[in-house]
């Protein structure tokens, strides 16, 4: 690679740090971008950076619990502070939950300002398209993990007033930023998923790049998160028509430790889009246990029981079941994926009176989950009775991805699921309410003495 396409990629980290000296020094930008389409691909193929997820979530869901020994042992105070909801997160430390996705939007800017300079020639090449529905998704990734944790859980009345986060379209800094609404966050995710679906191809090389069914996945789950279950039922639906193949676990090795296939660069027919979380401690620390509460949720005959989760004696078991498979043992998976398509589907179509189509949906996903012979397919009564079951079989098939804490989110205002979460730690009991400020995390310190944007009540 060109040495000022290095220098580039040394200037794009220093953009994001929004140091304020920094941002007021000119540079000359001509010099240091990828200026050919096989670079442009290059820069978006960095998956090491591109496709990391915030990890934050992860660390304050209540799929799992650390030891004493294990929280004190904690690197970093986000890390401590993330896992007792405490007031303050940051503790003067970078927060890489922010940092890392508003690097995913400046090289995706960077990258579809620079497909859009490209001569009419190279726009004619396939790669063209490849590239540009690459980089709109990887943006709406980023701006769509971002609202998940720095805006309040979407209100489809108040959105239009509540803040979001900040957008930035251009791979300019601009000093005068605002805090976006809500809506506008969400509006442009849409956007550019739509418009990446058309784009990308039905199927990629490797599966750290995107396809149109996982931009169609991840427009389903924007719809399940905005509660418009119309539009996450279209779009799981358009996801499953291209890509609807679920592995059997009864091939897989309850006794592996690892026991999902590699997924890199594309085995696991079932993964759409392969992401990993941010690389906190807590993901990996032997320390780290599955909640007994959800362990006993798993019928015997269920081989997700066996798959996902590691004895350790004394009635303690860790998490083993990472789709990132064996080749990345310090990797949780956290990406796209056929079933959780499947049960946004499911949870769609109960929602909007269709119960029988939505349990189909489920059913034809445990079928595969179960030891062969022993599953007796799901039933329903009542439209409640199937919201439960769905959401307690998301629960248990989406462990460990990071998706429990959008879900705790968005399930708030619904009285018959919302909850208490409690932990002990070093003797303090901490809670965490259903409604409670602190589902919601404060902007760096940062970037609001910079910006002088309006903090996040916690």
């Amino acid at each position: 690679m060109k040495i000022k396409f290095k220098l580039f990629l040394l200037l794009a980290g220093m953009l994001v740090s929004c140091d304020k000296d920094f941002l007021d020094k000119k540079s000359d930008k001509a010099l240091l971008i990828p200026q050919r389409l096989t670079e442009l691909q290059a820069l978006l193929d960095n998956y090491q950076l591109m496709n990391r997820t915030p990890g934050i979530g992860f660390l304050s869901s209540d799929d799992f619990y650390i030891t004493d020994a294990g929280y004190n042992a904690f690197g970093t105070p986000v890390e401590r502070n993330a896992y007792i909801w405490a007031k303050e997160i940051e503790e003067g430390t970078a927060l890489l939950d922010w940092n890392v996705p508003y690097q995913h939007i400046f090289y995706s800017n960077v990258a579809l300002e620079s497909l859009d300079d490209l001569t009419a020639e190279d726009k004619k090449e396939p790669g063209w398209n490849t590239a540009r529905g690459t980089a709109l998704f990887f943006r709406a990734y980023a701006y769509f993990n971002l609202l998940q944790l720095f805006s309040d859980p979407f209100d489809p009345v108040k959105s239009g007033q509540l803040p979001g986060v900040p957008i930035s379209t251009s791979s300019k800094i601009k000093q005068s930023l605002i805090r976006n609404s809500q809506r506008e966050g969400y509006d442009l995710v849409i956007k550019d998923l739509q418009e990446a679906a058309k784009l990308l191809p039905v199927t990629q090389q490797v599966k750290t790049r995107p396809d149109r069914a996982a931009a169609l996945a991840l427009l389903a789950r924007t719809g399940l998160t905005m509660k418009d279950y119309d539009q996450a039922a279209k779009y799981a639906a358009s996801s499953l028509e291209l890509k609807s193949t679920l592995i059997d676990y009864n091939e897989y090795s309850i006794a592996s430790v690892k026991p999902f296939p590699v997924v890199l660069p594309n085995s696991n027919a079932e993964v759409l889009f392969y992401a990993p979380l941010l690389s906190y401690s807590y993901l990996s620390s032997a320390l780290t246990f599955v909640d007994p509460a959800l362990y006993k949720m798993y019928h015997a005959d269920d081989l997700r029981k066996g798959l996902f989760f590691l004895s350790r004696g004394n009635n303690q078991f860790t998490f083993k079941g990472s789709y990132a498979g064996p080749i990345n043992p310090g990797s949780t998976f956290s990406g796209l994926s056929v079933n959780e398509v499947y049960l946004i589907s499911a949870e769609a179509k109960v929602r909007t009176g269709k119960i029988q189509e939505g349990v189909q949906d489920l059913n034809k996903l445990l079928e595969k989950r179960w030891k062969k012979g022993t599953f007796k397919p799901m039933t329903a009564g009542t439209p409640a009775e199937a919201l439960k079951i769905v959401l307690d079989e998301r629960r248990k098939e989406l462990v460990g991805r990071d998706l429990r804490w959008q879900d705790l989110r968005r399930l708030n205002d619904d009285p018959f699921f919302q909850i208490t979460l409690q932990r002990q730690s070093n003797g303090q009991v901490y809670q965490l309410l259903p409604g409670s400020l602190r589902y919601t995390f404060s902007i760096p310190a940062n970037e609001i003495e910079v910006y002088g944007w309006p903090q996040n009540n916690r």
